[in-house]
């Protein structure tokens, strides 16, 4: 398998009458790759584009890169397979991934990237049908003893996040506005049970089922 690029070895010296330790530090020549998520352009057609920049942070020329895009059954991409003969140390190299937004859903898009040395996997996750100037939020964690977190994603202006609980019958338990630069963290003081949670940010509105549990 590949080695990474820092690597920290104890050596032992001895003598006849003695023992003493150093740590040293050796940097390979490794290549490693970094993926980021730069932007996605919201079109009238029926196309969505989304820009990934990948980056050689190593410090050794890779080869024969693969780059590969998948994503679930249920998001329709077009593209997403590119090479590169070679991508050497500090090059960005910016490639495209179209997508069909069918509806407003969360899905996952996994990058894969290759070479003679490298074997690097990430998941991002994509919600199609939102313009990129929305800010977003992404429930956290669904199984809760108390507080609700959405972490707050996009690069909108702060907004009005309302946000409803409902029982397993469709009543609604609890509802509550807030205004936020960043996340949210409610704390619905609800008995411990299964619930809808939804929250609405400009007529888009997502639903996720929570559990409340006990201490």
């Amino acid at each position: 398998p590949p080695f990474p690029s820092n690597v920290e070895m104890e050596m032992v010296f001895r003598s006849e009458t003695d023992e003493w330790r150093d740590t040293v530090s050796l940097k390979l020549p490794v290549a490693e790759f970094q993926v980021k998520r730069e932007r996605d352009i919201v079109t009238q057609n029926r196309y969505n584009y989304l820009e990934f920049e990948i980056t050689n942070i190593g410090n050794k020329t890779a080869y024969n890169v693969n780059i590969k895009f998948d994503g679930d059954d249920g998001l329709y991409m077009i593209g997403g397979n590119y090479k590169f003969s070679t991508i050497p140390p500090g090059h960005k190299e910016r490639v495209w991934l179209a997508v069909i937004p069918q509806s407003i859903e969360e899905h996952y898009i996994d990058v894969s990237i290759t070479s003679s040395t490298v074997n690097y996997n990430e998941r991002f996750i994509y919600l199609t049908g939102i313009p990129d100037t929305l800010a977003i939020y992404r429930l956290v964690n669904n199984i809760t003893t108390g507080s609700i977190m959405l972490e707050r994603e996009g690069k909108g202006s702060p907004v009005s996040v309302e946000l409803e609980y409902r029982d397993i019958t469709g009543r609604l338990v609890r509802s509550v506005t807030y205004v936020s630069k960043g996340n949210i963290v409610d704390t619905p003081l609800l008995p411990h049970s299964i619930y809808f949670l939804s929250w609405s940010i400009q007529g888009y509105r997502w639903t996720r089922k929570i559990i409340i549990t006990g201490r």
